[in-house]
């Protein structure tokens, strides 16, 4: 009787275990899938992201530089070279100063391509270098930022107004801004960049963004007047 009894006890644990184990292996099929879901999910985000506006193609070259590629680096820089050089020149005196601290922010961007992950967009990751170098320039030289003639043709209407007289009033307007201001003309009129993308560069809120853009755009229509802001009044940023 205590042998049969014994028996029992083994059996009955041992289906206590297999029971056990069949609630464990649903609960891990379960969860693996659960998981198999979100990284297929995650993958096919990552996917979508990297193909918008030229991010795979940066991606790809990224990963090249990391290799040592100096064709890559090469195709890189011309990719960006321009909107960086008239973006330091915005905040600099002349034009060979606005040319080294274009190629530094490269060389800055090169220094950590070994740690850098392309999670973002690499534009973005240039403009905030180039805006730390021109902020360290400024400081610097005690200099304030000065507007060229390219953004004038963004903010001043081209019909039957001669850019000589009213390049004085577009630098003086700009100079008046608020600096928080000015950078976000600046990020989007001339570096061609999205509301989201200056949010970024920033590091501030997208609403923030878009009550800077609107309150700078009302300052420069008061600055210039209407007739004079007319093509920068009916400029709308893409996000």
């Amino acid at each position: 009787a205590i042998r049969r009894q014994r028996q029992m006890c083994i059996r009955d644990s041992i289906e206590g275990w297999c029971l056990f184990l069949r609630n464990l292996k649903h609960r891990l099929s379960f969860l693996c899938g659960q998981l198999l879901y979100i990284l297929e999910w995650n993958k096919r985000l990552y996917i979508t992201e990297m193909g918008k506006e030229g991010n795979l193609n940066d991606f790809l070259l990224i990963l090249q530089m990391k290799q040592g590629n100096e064709k890559a680096f090469d195709k890189f820089v011309r990719k960006y070279y321009a909107g960086i050089l008239s973006y330091c020149r915005y905040h600099c005196m002349n034009q060979a100063e606005a040319e080294d601290l274009t190629q530094e922010t490269f060389l800055r961007f090169m220094e950590n391509i070994a740690s850098y992950q392309h999670i973002g967009k690499a534009k973005n990751y240039l403009y905030v270098i180039a805006g730390n170098l021109c902020k360290n320039y400024a400081k610097k030289w005690k200099a304030e930022s000065v507007e060229q003639e390219i953004l004038e043709r963004e903010l001043v209407s081209d019909g039957g107004i001669h850019r000589k007289e009213k390049r004085m009033d577009v630098e003086q307007a700009l100079g008046r801004l608020a600096p928080e201001l000015r950078e976000v003309i600046l990020l989007i009129y001339f570096g061609d960049c999205k509301l989201k993308e200056v949010a970024d560069i920033l590091q501030i809120g997208l609403p923030l963004v878009k009550y800077r853009h609107k309150r700078a755009k009302e300052e420069l229509k008061k600055l210039l007047g209407e007739e004079d802001s007319d093509e920068f009044g009916k400029d709308d940023a893409k996000l």
